[in-house]
């Protein structure tokens, strides 16, 4: 029955204390209206809370989603919370899809409610289908051993109580309690490339075998513990590396010691003790780290984030290849100018390009002027466009001073460039030697990492401030 697996998934991960408190995500769709009802049914003596997010899109299907929603909580009693957000304005002020900018969101609200009602779990409704489908996309685009690992019962305080029961038994128990749902019809189209796999491809393998998406899942979870077996030993081979304050060095004995299945994940590891992050590292970089054992010394290899591997005597170091007296630079910035920076081998061009009329409006990536002209942005870390009637303090070139600011969100006040460093988990060798363009105290564009949303083009900018950043000799 539905209510034993998710009393297993529960008691396993020990959730099922009794005045245990859950805050539930409840779209009003069957996956999580079956969610919450079976919560309430298996753990009577638990405080639950609903929470559902009002994205601003399907007009009134959305508004109907909320208030089917709402009188679910009232006929179980449970406490609801709505929260409204434009997920189409935030994901064009931020530059992401409506998709991604959806998912940040909502669980940003979840732990934001979840710290305001001393929450300790949060209940989202993936089950067994998402497993399959997360399993297929990964192994389409590509993926390691992580991206086939399916999607965890548990991560920190994110609950998935059905992530064990199949779509099927989540209709019949729904059936079977005379409970309604409503049914996103977005949901119902193949726009999306998730849509595709639930609608396309996962019905076309069960058409070979019915329980097709049991069986990823179950290979998904597999794969999870040999993950987890892999990390277990790669941690102890990534213990053997030496630290100093130039990087991480894998001596070669130890890497010819390593096993062939260990050596990605060390690498994965080093890669995030020196920088933080290891988003887009990518299996063509483990590669590349690995022949430079077989190189001679001296060889280099350019990494994400400023990172460098290098072979040296001992075996490969991975690390910041930069001057420790290293003292940064400040070149001031006139309004048209080439500004040369030695210390980076870098050349930034300004110009200012003047409109024959304001800014109508600026979408997806293109600016339409009053009379209907349109003129596209380049899309380039290396050239930014800002609105040059903002900038009213003198322009450089420079790097970190104290009370830098930087606006992250538009409308967002400003952040210390110093805190959004670290953030980023931006290595201090790297801080220290990342080009800045700024106006005053103000950081108009960080190179490589992002721009302030306060000097972004909009309505009724009539001058364009464009700055290009070029590397020399690559």
């Amino acid at each position: 029955m539905i209510t034993d697996k998710v009393l297993k998934v529960l008691k396993e991960n020990n959730v099922a204390d009794g005045d245990v408190k859950i805050l539930v995500g409840v779209s009003g769709g069957a996956d999580s209206v079956c969610l919450l009802c079976v919560l309430k049914e298996v753990l009577q003596g638990a405080s639950l809370t609903a929470l559902h997010l009002h994205h601003g899109i399907r007009g009134k299907e959305a508004d109907r989603d909320a208030k089917f929603t709402e009188e679910l909580c009232k006929k179980l009693g449970v406490e609801f919370v709505l929260v409204k957000k434009d997920i189409p304005a935030l994901a064009k002020e931020n530059g992401l899809s409506e998709e991604e900018m959806g998912r940040t969101v909502r669980y940003a609200e979840f732990e934001k409610c979840a710290k305001e009602r001393n929450i300790k779990y949060i209940a989202v409704a993936h089950n067994m289908e998402d497993c399959a489908e997360t399993f297929i996309h990964n192994l389409c685009r590509g993926t390691g051993l992580a991206g086939l690992t399916g999607i965890a019962a548990v991560n920190g305080n994110i609950i998935r109580p059905l992530i064990e029961v199949s779509r099927k038994e989540i209709e019949e128990y729904l059936r079977e309690c005379g409970q309604d749902y409503v049914t996103d019809s977005t949901n119902l189209t193949d726009e999306y490339t998730r849509n595709k796999i639930r609608n396309l491809v996962l019905p076309e393998l069960k058409g070979i075998n019915e329980r097709a998406a049991e069986h990823i899942a179950a290979a998904g979870r597999s794969l999870y513990d040999i993950k987890r077996y892999i990390d277990l030993q790669s941690g102890t081979e990534f213990k053997r590396l030496i630290k100093d304050k130039k990087g991480l060095t894998w001596k070669k004995e130890d890497y010819d010691n390593c096993h062939e299945a260990l050596r990605p994940e060390v690498l994965l590891l080093a890669f995030k003790e020196a920088s933080g992050r290891v988003k887009d590292f990518t299996g063509e970089h483990i590669r590349a780290v690995c022949e430079l054992f077989c190189n001679q010394v001296g060889r280099k290899l350019n990494l994400p984030y400023g990172l460098v591997a290098k072979r040296v005597y001992e075996g490969v170091r991975i690390g910041i290849d930069s001057d420790d007296d290293f003292a940064g630079f400040e070149y001031e910035a006139k309004i048209p100018s080439v500004v040369y920076v030695p210390e980076l081998n870098v050349t930034v061009k300004f110009d200012v390009k003047d409109l024959t009329e304001p800014v109508k409006e600026v979408k997806n990536k293109e600016i339409i002027i009053n009379n209907g002209a349109i003129i596209k942005i380049p899309e380039s870390g290396c050239i930014k466009w800002f609105d040059c009637d903002k900038i009213t303090n003198a322009i450089s070139v420079r790097t970190i001073k104290d009370g830098d600011r930087i606006s992250l969100f538009v409308g967002g006040g400003g952040k210390k460039l110093k805190s959004y460093f670290t953030d980023i988990k931006l290595p201090a060798e790297e801080r220290n030697k990342t080009l800045l363009v700024a106006s005053g105290s103000d950081i108009l564009y960080v190179y490589g990492q992002r721009d302030s949303a306060d000097y972004r083009i909009e309505k009724g900018t009539k001058k364009i401030l464009m700055v290009d950043i070029i590397t020399n000799g690559g």
